[in-house]
């Protein structure tokens, strides 16, 4: 029963660090080269453009 439970944990910590990790990637690229990558799509609404 406790590995079970362990293993649900485990599991939802590593994908909750891993969405973390390419949501603050993808903010990280974006904010950073907005013209190079960021072609395709419109400026961000949520923060003007510096």
């Amino acid at each position: 029963m406790d590995s079970i439970q362990l293993w649900h944990i485990t599991v939802l910590v590593i994908v909750v660090l891993i969405v973390a990790a390419i949501a603050g990637l993808v903010h990280f690229v974006r904010k950073n080269s907005p013209g190079r990558r960021s072609n395709h799509g419109t400026l961000p609404q949520q923060e003007p453009p510096a």
